[in-house]
């Protein structure tokens, strides 16, 4: 009995890591034309939190279905986030130049970095939100911003997630060459899946309509 158990376990374990892997290929190869990254993010997302739940799963069929359905939407909130994100890096690499100058610019750079890190927290709900729920351009963007207030404590970690690889490849010799190694292979569906674990506690209570969005 205590074998079927273990081998029933290894059995699931080692096919989720299957799901991964392909779900990781195809969201590769659906980012190729660069402007279906929005809707490939968000069908991944997509087949992760059904993942998650244990729902029934048809990793390249549900890809697809999600891919097509959210594909315009996600072209335009990649194409905002795309432009407001080149703004806020440009934003910040100015001011972290000029702060020495007089004290305004330190607390202008100060301001800035609270406002980027607001905005790159409540970008990493907008396409989970798209996959998730059904709303409006500005709608997304709107309770993407509420939900990162809202549960500050995962909105930080999910940024500290996100900025781990970009740090260990600045700081740690041989990262970067790793990453993209692990990136390639499963990177991409692991990191969507672990925030999938949380987003699947946050999302359900505006899924069962005790709260909001």
């Amino acid at each position: 009995m205590k074998n079927n158990f273990l081998f029933s376990g290894f059995f699931r374990f080692f096919t989720r890591i299957f799901d991964l892997i392909w779900l990781n290929i195809l969201f590769l190869l659906g980012c190729l034309p660069i402007v279906t990254v929005g809707a490939c993010i968000s069908a991944l997302y997509s087949v992760c939190l059904k993942l998650v739940r244990n729902e029934e799963t048809y990793v390249t069929r549900d890809f697809f279905h999600a891919f097509r359905q959210n594909l315009k939407q996600g072209i335009f909130l990649h194409l905002i986030l795309s432009v407001i994100t080149i703004i806020v890096v440009f934003d910040l690499f100015v001011m972290w130049n000029i702060m020495e100058y007089a004290v305004l610019y330190k607390w202008a750079f100060v301001v800035m970095l609270i406002f980027s890190a607001l905005f790159f927290m409540a970008a990493l709900y907008i396409y989970p939100l798209l996959a998730q729920f059904n709303n409006s351009v500005k709608g997304y963007l709107r309770a993407a911003f509420g939900l990162a207030l809202k549960h500050l404590p995962y909105s930080i970690m999910f940024l500290l997630l996100a900025a781990l690889p970009i740090v260990a490849a600045f700081f740690i010799a041989g990262a970067l060459e790793w990453e993209i190694f692990i990136f390639m292979i499963i990177g991409f569906s692991c990191m969507a899946y672990i925030r999938a674990l949380f987003l699947s506690v946050i999302f359900k209570k505006y899924i069962e309509g005790d709260q909001s969005l």
